[in-house]
């Protein structure tokens, strides 16, 4: 597959994920089902960064990985 054929299959699927519309939501540990917006992430750092970054769809880089030091 030539270099172009990849940048456009690439293309493709960006415009692709631009149009799909996701449904989120969370399941706390007493088994109620959350909407996102609804959730209290209070004590829960993590689970606000993770489920903050899929739902907003950011792919930005803001620091390089801690595996790239290491392969340098």
């Amino acid at each position: 597959m030539s270099e172009k054929n990849k940048e456009e299959v690439v293309s493709e699927a960006l415009k692709a994920e631009e149009k799909l519309r996701s449904y989120w939501h969370i399941l706390d540990t007493d088994g109620k089902l959350w909407e996102f917006d609804e959730f209290d992430f209070k004590g829960h750092d993590n689970l606000r960064k993770f489920s903050g970054y899929e739902y907003e769809k950011d792919r930005t880089v803001t620091r390089a990985s801690p595996h790239i030091a290491l392969m340098r």
